[in-house]
C-alpha cells in the first residue's frame, strides 16, 4: 500500500527529490501505526526494511549479556533500522514504541529493484542522506566516547589504545 507523495516532502532523506522521484519512493513505501508498549523489531532480527517516525516515540534497546539497556529515545523525523537495511546484517537494537507510533516503512527488496533501475537517481539520493546521517552519528558516538574516557578514571594505555581505533575508524 503506497503513501501520498505530498508525505514525504518534509521529510529529510526526501528533500532532494523531484516530484517525479517522490512519486517511485511513495510507490515503495507502507505507513502504519502501532499502539505504544510493542516491539517494531527485535536485535538480531532479520532486516527487511527501514523506518520514519512520523508520529510518537521509541526506544532503542540493546541488549548488554543478559541485560537490556535503554540507549537512546527518537521521535518524529528520526530514521530507524538504517544500519542494517544498508548493510545487510542483522538488526543491531530492539525498537520499542513508548507511544502510539506511525511509521513510513520502506522494504528492502524494493529499495534495491529501485537502485538498479536505469534511470532511477532517486534511490541514489537517498543512500547519500543516510550516508550523512550515520557520518552525523558516528562523529557525536565518537565525542561521546572521548569525553567518557576523559572524564571516568579509565587508565591512560587503555585510553591511547580506544583513541587509536576511533582515528583507525576516520582515518
Amino acid at each position: 500500500m503506497a503513501v501520498e507523495p505530498s508525505l514525504l516532502k518534509d521529510i529529510l532523506i526526501f528533500r532532494d527529490l523531484t516530484d517525479e522521484e517522490l512519486v517511485q519512493i511513495a510507490g515503495i513505501t507502507e505507513d502504519f501505526t502501532l499502539p505504544g508498549n510493542r516491539i517494531l523489531f527485535n536485535q538480531s532480527d532479520e532486516a527487511d526494511s527501514f523506518y520514519i517516525i512520523l508520529e510518537g516515540e521509541v526506544d532503542v534497546r540493546k541488549n548488554l549479556g543478559t541485560k537490556e539497556q535503554k540507549i537512546a529515545n527518537m521521535s518524529k523525523g528520526a530514521i530507524i533500522g538504517e544500519m542494517a537495511f544498508l548493510t545487510e546484517t542483522r538488526r543491531t537494537g530492539t525498537i520499542k514504541t513508548i507511544t502510539k507510533v506511525r511509521f513510513l516503512k520502506i522494504l528492502k527488496d524494493e529499495f534495491k529493484t529501485l537502485l538498479l533501475e536505469e534511470n532511477s537517481i532517486a534511490a541514489y539520493k537517498i543512500v547519500y542522506r543516510l550516508a550523512q546521517i550515520l557520518s552525523f552519528r558516528l562523529a557525536r558516538i565518537s565525542e561521546q566516547f572521548v569525553d567518557y574516557l576523559n572524564t571516568n578514571k579509565v587508565p591512560e594505555k587503555e585510553k591511547e589504545g580506544f583513541l587509536e581505533n576511533i582515528k583507525k575508524i576516520f582515518l
